[in-house]
């Protein structure tokens, strides 16, 4: 996962949740593992660029895809941060 991470790779997880039970998910890795703190960070980081791009998308500016079609790994950290302040502010005036 390191690997993909570092050559500018967004990555996220999920679940599959087919059931109607209201139950907490929790990711794992094969067999059941929890993820360990660096996998969690790497997640993170994968959901607030998503969040980032889609936010500057929104508002008609440039998100992490540049107008060549390649994606701007310069600008990841900072889109890191951004992506952390709108997923907090939407999850705290929701």
């Amino acid at each position: 996962m390191e690997f993909f991470h570092e050559k500018g790779f967004i990555i996220t997880f999920g679940t599959e949740h087919n059931t109607p039970e209201m139950i907490p998910l929790t990711i794992t890795t094969r067999g059941g593992v929890p993820l360990d703190d660096n996998l969690k960070r790497i997640g993170w980081e994968g959901a607030c660029i998503i969040a980032a791009h889609q936010y500057l998308r929104a508002d008609g500016r440039q998100g992490y895809v540049m107008p060549d079609g390649k994606h701007s790994t310069e600008q990841k950290n900072g889109l890191v941060k951004l992506g952390q302040l709108v997923i907090e502010y939407y999850l705290k005036n929701r």
